[in-house]
């Protein structure tokens, strides 16, 4: 992709001032939909439950913004700022930096802290994307704890990468020890205010939004076209995952700031086979679970298909 070097740096160029506004909105909307969940019925519960989901997952997003230090231009407060939207979401903010950079560094290769990509073989098979959240927050914390056992993984290679894991893995278990307290003392505000919404977000909606990441590609394919899938979306989605489901203009460019990758996404989206882009979240599981049969086709039928 040939950019000019004006062009690149603009599109690289974090908006901090954009970016902070962008966080005052969304955590104030948090914390109004919290207190109202406090003060209504069930019924209207809900609703607030799957929009404050929504703002947990958009979390998730300032981490991985904050890893490629696109929302300010201080390295400190990128990182202090994803520590915190991290820790909200009980992810270990330098645990996740260095696995996601080494994932950026080997995507979909041999090497790929991630894995090879996720590619069901059957509709039976489905349900497990329920469990995909709390598996990786289970995942991304062991690191942690055998990084502070003395056994860290490959990809945190320096001194200060194996100390911020610790730190931020050690900050989510005291958390986690604050969430037991409260929720002894008064588990239905727990409950209303963030357990109840991060479970939503962690059993749906990670699920929803990860799996469409490299879903399907083949190990060891080098071009972001050919590996890495972008949903479209709509406008709100997209400001509440904070853009991050252009994917494969990330993957293709990671210095781009999210406020620009639609203007990298119109660059770069004509050059790329339609099948790798979806309309929504909705329409790509629709299609894919449509693509399933019900039943893994048997060792015999896959040798004769591959």
């Amino acid at each position: 992709m040939e950019l000019q070097t004006q062009q690149r740096q603009w599109l690289s160029t974090p908006r901090s001032w954009a970016s902070a506004g962008h966080l005052v909105v969304s955590w104030s909307l948090y914390a109004v939909l919290a207190i109202v969940a406090l003060r209504s019925p069930f019924v209207a519960q809900v609703p607030i439950w799957i929009v404050q989901a929504w703002l947990l997952l958009g979390n998730g997003a300032v981490v991985h913004e904050c890893t490629h230090r696109h929302l300010f231009r201080s390295a400190a407060l990128n990182r202090w700022v994803g520590a915190l939207a991290g820790a909200s979401v009980l992810l270990p903010f330098g645990v996740y930096r260095s696995y996601h950079l080494a994932h950026h560094r080997y995507t979909v290769a041999i090497e790929d802290p991630e894995g090879p990509p996720l590619q069901f073989r059957s509709r039976l098979e489905y349900p497990l994307l329920l469990l995909g959240g709390a598996a990786f927050m289970i995942r991304l914390a062991s690191f942690g704890l055998a990084t502070a056992g003395g056994r860290p993984p490959s990809w945190l290679r320096t001194r200060s990468q194996r100390r911020n894991a610790i730190v931020d893995t050690l900050l989510c278990l005291a958390l986690w020890v604050v969430v037991i307290v409260i929720g002894v003392n008064d588990l239905r505000a727990l409950c209303t205010v963030w357990l109840v919404p991060w479970l939503v977000a962690m059993s749906v909606l990670v699920p929803l939004v990860l799996v469409t990441e490299h879903y399907g590609a083949e190990v060891g394919t080098v071009e972001a076209a050919d590996n890495t899938r972008t949903v479209t979306s709509n406008r709100l989605v997209r400001w509440l995952y904070w853009n991050n489901n252009f994917h494969t203009a990330h993957h293709e460019l990671p210095t781009v700031v999210h406020q620009a990758l639609p203007v990298l996404e119109a660059m770069t989206a004509a050059q790329r086979d339609p099948a790798w882009t979806s309309p929504g979240y909705l329409a790509f599981h629709h299609r894919t679970w449509a693509s399933l049969p019900w039943l893994d086709p048997s060792p015999k039928a896959r040798s004769t298909t591959v």
